[in-house]
């Protein structure tokens, strides 16, 4: 069975030295066992 998804998603530099990305995977089929949409949120923060 294949399996499709769809991945979407921003990032945001609120402060200089921070960055947050969300992100966001959708399933387009039914194929294997996973969650319809699966969420992701991501910091960075340099020195």
């Amino acid at each position: 069975m294949n399996q499709h998804a769809l991945a979407t998603g921003f990032k945001v530099n609120p402060v200089r030295e921070l960055l947050v990305s969300f992100n966001l995977l959708f399933a387009l089929n039914d194929a294997g066992l996973r969650d319809r949409v699966s969420p992701l949120i991501g910091v960075a923060y340099t020195f």
